[in-house]
């Protein structure tokens, strides 16, 4: 994602996830991914190793890509096992070939432009064996249609405001007087 997400939305989101969830989240990647056949995953946009950490404790091979060195910092202390590499991901193609999956969660794409978005895809393309799998997590653009107008504060503090512009998702989240927004 240009620009990826700041140390305050993996304090704020990335890292709060109820424990539930994301147990969930991993049990659905491991359906998907079977580790006899899926060993090596490619997480991209990793940030700090929320789901690279319990699958690297299932046995798997995982490299984690990210443009945020903090995030990787923590993600190398919460995952010891975990290969990290800073990199845009619109820069995947620039990675060697022969992975068997690749993830890209919690809506890691979608917020630059088609070209953008086209460029990421392609590289993981280059980047997965034949048969190789990829996981994709999205908003729907029907939800945030739905769940869309105005500006609500968070449970965890975070300003937010989403909205569709030109067929693409966006959303706004301000931290502690800092804002970031991707489109």
């Amino acid at each position: 994602m240009p620009g990826g997400y700041s140390i305050q939305w993996f304090d704020t989101f990335g890292d709060t996830v109820r424990p539930e969830i994301a147990a969930a989240e991993i049990e659905g990647i491991v359906r998907c991914l079977p580790i006899t056949s899926f060993h090596h995953v490619l997480d991209i946009g990793c940030g700090t190793g929320r789901v690279a950490a319990p699958l690297l404790e299932r046995g798997y091979t995982v490299t984690g890509v990210d443009v945020n060195i903090d995030a990787l910092r923590r993600a190398r202390r919460r995952a010891p096992g975990l290969r990290c590499i800073a990199l845009d991901q619109r820069d995947i193609d620039s990675l060697k070939t022969g992975f068997d999956a690749a993830l890209i969660l919690w809506n890691s794409i979608g917020f630059g432009s088609a070209h953008d978005d086209l460029r990421t895809l392609r590289g993981v393309h280059h980047a997965l064996r034949a048969g190789g799998r990829l996981i994709v997590d999205l908003y729907h653009p029907d939800w945030l249609a739905a769940n869309s107008g105005g500006t609500r504060v968070d449970a965890r503090g975070a300003t937010i405001r989403r909205w569709m512009q030109d067929g693409r998702c966006c959303h706004r989240a301000a931290f502690a007087g800092r804002q970031r927004r991707a489109q």
